[in-house]
């Protein structure tokens, strides 16, 4: 299917190229936002636990608690 508007147009051409643009698109987000994920996630490996609250002068807290970072 050719259409005469700009000189030769294929518009099934010019739809498989805009959808390869798309869908590679895609799969760049999806990979850097993977790469974030991973970096994040190896950076605060190391405080993984569980911690008590405390005062500020370091004693523990009178309402008892504790976060869990998993």
């Amino acid at each position: 299917m050719c259409c005469e508007v700009f000189g030769s147009f294929d518009l099934v051409e010019f739809l498989w190229r805009v959808l390869a643009g798309m869908v590679g698109g895609l799969v760049t987000a999806g990979l850097f936002w993977l790469y974030g994920w991973w970096n994040v996630r190896h950076k605060f490996k190391r405080l993984q636990g569980i911690y008590e609250f405390v005062n500020r002068d370091g004693k523990p807290s009178d309402k008892s608690g504790s976060a869990a970072i998993a």
